[in-house]
C-alpha cells in the first residue's frame, strides 16, 4: 500500500507543480483550486501509506515522515495568510522527497530506539527546514517573472517579500523543537553504539544554524540570515545521510525501480 501511495504522492505533486509553474505565465482562478485538490490528495495519500505501514507492523517509509508535517505546516500557513504561490514549494518538495530521501529508505526497522527517536525528529525538522528555505525561492519569480511582477499585489499572487520572510521565520521556529528533540536522541544514542558521532555533530550543527537564523532573521530580516537557515539545512541532510540505514522487504510501486538510486 505505501508502495502505492507513493506513486500517487508524486504524480499528484508533479500536477501541481506543473499548475503553479503555469500560472505564472498564464494565471487563472481554476488554477488555485485544482493545485489545492493536488496538494490535498497528496496529503490524504501520504497519511494512508503511514497509517498502512504502521497498521501491518512494517517499517515506514522515510518520504512519508517527511511529508505528513510538511504539509500540514503548509495548510496552516495558508489558512492564515492565504498565500496564492507559497503552494509551488510544498508541490516540489513532496514530488523530490522519494529521490532526496531515498524511496527505500525505512524509519524504525533497525529495533533501535535513539535511532528512530533521530529519524523521526530529524525527518520532521528537515520538512519545516526545507519550507522555510523555499520561501526564499520564491523571490526569484517575484523578481524576474513579468507576470508574477505585474500582478504580484493582486489576489492571484499574493505573496511579497514581507510575508516571505514572515513564513520562513515561522517555519524554521517550528522546526527548532524537532531538532533539538534529534541531535537529544543523537546524543543518547552515541553511547550505545546506534548513532555514529558524526551524525550527532552534524545535526548540532543544523540546530545551531536554526537558532542563528531564528536570531538574525527577527532583529535584521532577510540580509545574510538566510545563509544560516541553507546551512542548517545542508547539515541536517549530511546527518540523514550518515544515520544507518537498512532496505526493508515490502512491495515496490512500478515508480520505485526509478527512484531507487535516491537511497
Amino acid at each position: 500500500m505505501a508502495g502505492y501511495s507513493l506513486e500517487l504522492v508524486v504524480w499528484a505533486g508533479a500536477a501541481t507543480s506543473l499548475l503553479y509553474l503555469l500560472k505564472m505565465a498564464w494565471p487563472r482562478p481554476a488554477q488555485d483550486r485544482l493545485a489545492g485538490i493536488s496538494l490535498i490528495t497528496a496529503f490524504f495519500a501520504t497519511c494512508i501509506g503511514l497509517a498502512a505501514a504502521a497498521g501491518q507492523g512494517q517499517p515506514i517509509p522515510a518520504w512519508c515522515v517527511f511529508c505528513v508535517p510538511l504539509l500540514i505546516l503548509y495548510w496552516i500557513l495558508e489558512t492564515e495568510f492565504a498565500t496564492r504561490l507559497l503552494g509551488l514549494v510544498p508541490a516540489l518538495l513532496t514530488t523530490l522527497a522519494p529521490l532526496l530521501l531515498g524511496a527505500q529508505r525505512w524509519v524504525g526497522h533497525l529495533q533501535q530506539g535513539w535511532t528512530t527517536m533521530a529519524e523521526l525528529g530529524l525527518l520532521a525538522g528537515m520538512a519545516m527546514l526545507a519550507l522555510a528555505l523555499g520561501t526564499w525561492g520564491l523571490m526569484l519569480p517575484l523578481r524576474a517573472v513579468p507576470a508574477v511582477q505585474v500582478r504580484k499585489t493582486a489576489r492571484m499572487f499574493v505573496v511579497n517579500p514581507p510575508v516571505l520572510a514572515e513564513l520562513s521565520y515561522r517555519c524554521n521556529t517550528w522546526a527548532l523543537p524537532f531538532l533539538v528533540g534529534a541531535a537529544a536522541a543523537a546524543l543518547l544514542g552515541v553511547r550505545p553504539g546506534q548513532v555514529p558521532g558524526e551524525v550527532f555533530l552534524w545535526l548540532l550543527g543544523a540546530l545551531v544554524g536554526s537558532v542563528g537564523y531564528t536570531t538574525m532573521a527577527r532583529r535584521d530580516g532577510f540580509s545574510w540570515a538566510v545563509v544560516l537557515l541553507a546551512g542548517a539545512m545542508l547539515t541536517a541532510c549530511f546527518g540523514w545521510r550518515g544515520l544507518p540505514a537498512e532496505a526493508a522487504a515490502a512491495p515496490r510501486a512500478p515508480i520505485a525501480h526509478v527512484l531507487e538510486f535516491g537511497r
